[in-house]
């Protein structure tokens, strides 16, 4: 561990007493394992024949699950998307023939997101391939490994979500 990238963690506590050398390398290698998930990632969604974005695989993932239909409204509830950029991913997949838009009759200001049949062919496809991705990640590691990972994971997860919650972006007042 001697790189420029731990130099500088084990710099900080000598600069900044209130900065922990070990907890500024784990969230290096946090940020470092996730650029590398986003890579695998994109691999394996290759692999199934499938070369949109993980946002639009997360689309197709969402609808299968909910039996292949989901109201436009809750599938951007469950994605945590603005409604204006899921048209946009969705007019794409419709483009591409894996999702079709259907007006519920008894009101047509809301509208239902459906997988077609070649959605849920390559929903067929690339499901089970992100599966054994993520079983491939933690080979290696006993099912108390990770339980225990995924206990300190939600645990860190939680602490990021509240941590500087009260500080307001640059530009905004």
């Amino acid at each position: 561990m001697n790189d420029a990238r731990t130099r500088h963690g084990q710099d900080y506590p000598t600069r900044f007493s209130a900065v922990d050398a070990e907890s500024l390398e784990i969230n290096r290698v946090l940020r470092a394992t996730n650029a590398s998930l986003a890579d695998a990632l994109k691999r394996c969604l290759r692999a199934a024949d499938f070369w949109g974005t993980y946002t639009r695989y997360q689309i197709l993932r969402n609808l299968e699950f909910a039996d292949g239909q989901l109201p436009q409204s809750e599938l951007s509830r469950q994605m945590d998307v603005t409604s204006g950029n899921l048209s946009r991913l969705l007019d794409g997949l419709e483009a591409e023939g894996l999702i079709e838009r259907a007006q519920n009759k008894l009101d047509r200001r809301f509208s239902y997101i459906r997988l077609t049949t070649e959605g849920r062919a390559l929903c067929a496809r690339l499901l089970p391939t992100v599966g054994q991705l993520a079983s491939q990640m933690l080979e290696g590691f006993s099912a108390e490994e990770k339980h225990l990972f995924l206990e300190l994971l939600n645990r860190f997860k939680k602490n990021v979500d509240t941590v500087y919650t009260g500080v307001a972006a640059q530009g905004e007042t």
